[in-house]
């Protein structure tokens, strides 16, 4: 997903005034939706740390893009990077040990 990313960013960008808004907006609530459905089965698998969210996730995603982008070391170098820190590891499900004690905006 990441590799296509990249290559329909660009297309994406020279697409942006013909778009339909709504449409897109709705795409990026399934996405959401579906990575949700993802990671829970992941997180459940023990293949993915328990702490990350869906929101997390897509961030992460939109971030790893940006560095794709921009990174002078070979392709695929910083996603090889950022799916590494999402497993597991021992201190990975206390989120009270990094400061985080819920949801950013959650109330």
């Amino acid at each position: 997903m990441i590799e296509a990313g990249s290559v329909n960013k660009a297309l994406f960008d020279g697409l942006a005034d013909t778009v339909d808004r709504e449409a897109v907006l709705a795409a990026s609530r399934a996405l959401l939706a579906a990575l949700a459905d993802l990671l829970t089965r992941a997180q459940q698998a023990g293949a993915v740390r328990p702490d990350l969210t869906a929101t997390d996730l897509k961030t992460l995603m939109l971030g790893t893009l940006t560095m794709e982008r921009q990174s002078t070391a070979p392709p695929g170098r910083m996603t090889a990077l950022v799916l590494d820190a999402l497993r597991p590891s021992p201190t990975s499900g206390d989120r009270a040990a990094d400061g985080w004690t819920e949801e950013p905006g959650a109330s």
